[in-house]
């Protein structure tokens, strides 16, 4: 790492111990009940949940909604209490197999002081979802040490690429390389050329920079750390990587890597009309951003707010290729 890097990389606390190695939950089998849980946005309303428990059934399972995972409070799935209270009553539930949230939005992170962490611990079970629920996977990764999986939510398209990865928490065996789209994935991008090896840190950057200095962020020494985020402008990007950065959480990182940061104009917003000379796009901020922290790094991997949404399990062990544009899941993620 040069001199600007390293000053950069200074660490403001104590070294964090890295990430140990996690319990895994039972892997999922046909005919598993499954709980659809509402921690984040609210639902759309009554259809909105049947959509989504026929997905579930379409991938061999149960569907279990809970009591409160109509309900709205604002913008919210109902009031804080009664979200944890979903969540925490199928964590307990001893006939539930796992946990796929209705969807995102925001409000995860507002629970996380209510959940029961030891419940998760004692019955490790497949918890899945992905943007807003990123808060979820972190807080059970630091705080019950379990595996949890980045991927579609109940509500999700469930493509036959996303499917493909379904072996991950059905199968108990590693996994072996993360797949990429034969038609429609992103070009994937070497930024900083290296090898590592490391458990998997995974999910949205916004959610990940919003745990930093929280008890609810695991550690990312020694990890890989995979990334994605959508409607963000590059500055922003470039804003949330260098707190990280500053921070001094990405230093002993083994390697870094972005899935899809595409952009999501809102109603009525106008495109950036900057001149190119005068500004950055995406792929500059990654680049430039991964050459200050200084490890291995590439973009491209088919994970975040995209219909080829791969799954990626948080926790286990992996091995990165930068060069080769690779990422190799070494471990099994279920038992």
């Amino acid at each position: 790492m040069g001199g600007a890097a390293a000053a950069l990389g200074l660490a403001v606390g104590a070294a964090a111990k890295p990430l140990g190695k996690p319990k895994l939950p039972r892997a999922l089998k046909p005919g598993d009940r499954i709980a659809i849980t509402s921690p984040a946005g609210a639902a759309d309303g009554p259809q909105h949940l049947e959509s989504a428990s026929e997905k579930i059934r379409s991938l061999g399972w149960e569907p279990v909604v809970s009591k409160n995972a109509t309900a709205r409070y604002g913008y919210l799935a109902g009031t804080d209490g009664q979200r944890a209270e979903d969540l925490n009553t199928a964590l307990r539930d001893e006939t539930i197999a796992g946990i796929l949230y209705l969807r995102g939005g925001y409000g995860a992170m507002r629970i996380l002081p209510a959940l029961d962490y030891d419940a998760m611990r004692r019955r490790p079970i497949v918890t899945m979802g992905f943007s807003d629920i990123t808060a979820l996977h972190l807080a059970f990764l630091a705080r019950s040490g379990v595996v949890t999986f980045h991927g579609p939510c109940a509500e999700s398209r469930w493509s036959e690429f996303s499917r493909s990865s379904l072996p991950i928490v059905t199968v108990s065996q590693p996994f072996g390389t993360v797949l990429h789209p034969v038609e429609g994935g992103a070009p994937k991008t070497t930024l900083v050329p290296g090898k590592g090896r490391g458990r998997i840190v995974a999910g949205n950057l916004s959610l990940v920079v919003a745990l930093a200095g929280t008890p609810y962020l695991p550690s990312l020494k020694g990890c890989i750390l995979c990334l994605e985020d959508i409607g963000e402008d590059p500055y922003r990007v470039d804003r949330m990587l260098t707190h990280l950065l500053l921070t001094g959480q990405l230093k002993d990182a083994e390697g870094i890597i972005f899935g899809d940061f595409r952009e999501r104009r809102r109603p009525g917003e106008e495109p950036d009309k900057t001149p190119a000379n005068e500004t950055f796009n995406m792929e500059q901020v990654l680049l430039d951003r991964c050459q200050a922290i200084g490890i291995p790094a590439f973009s491209g991997l088919s994970f975040g707010h995209i219909g080829n949404n791969h799954i990626l399990p948080l926790g286990v062990m992996a091995t990165l290729d930068a060069g080769a544009k690779s990422l190799t899941l070494t471990e099994s993620a279920v038992g």
